[in-house]
């Protein structure tokens, strides 16, 4: 006697349902790993170029910095008075928005407590 080997139609369709439970939640979450990285992708390379830029001008007072963030570059503006960083050599601007592995990310140098700290949030 031949013993039939194999699965069934009820332990297939339940393996496919246990896949695209698995696949629903890991989609989305997946995600917000990729709107992260970029956003930390942004403030990494704006840091960077804040403390190269700082190097600069205590080497040979250049106070502006080009900067490659995503995608583009942008010029950086250091204010000799005041030592904080815009994104304008008018000292108005302090967003920025850039492309970063296909994601929009909008950043913003904080100078409260005159500091030029770096954040970036994915749209």
């Amino acid at each position: 006697m031949n013993k039939e080997k194999g699965f069934t139609l009820i332990e297939l369709l339940i393996v496919v349902a246990i896949i695209g439970i698995l696949a629903a939640i890991a989609i989305p979450q997946f995600a917000k790993y990729k709107k992260r990285a970029a956003e930390s992708g942004g403030e990494g390379a704006l840091t960077s170029c804040i403390t190269e830029l700082a190097a600069a001008y205590t080497d040979n007072g250049t106070t502006q910095w080009p900067c490659a963030v995503g995608n583009g570059t942008t010029t950086l503006y250091m204010d000799d008075d005041t030592g904080l960083v815009w994104f304008d050599n008018a000292h108005t601007d302090n967003n920025g928005t850039f492309t970063i592995k296909n994601i929009t990310v909008d950043c913003q140098i904080d100078h409260a407590q005159n500091s030029n700290k770096v954040g970036c949030t994915a749209q």
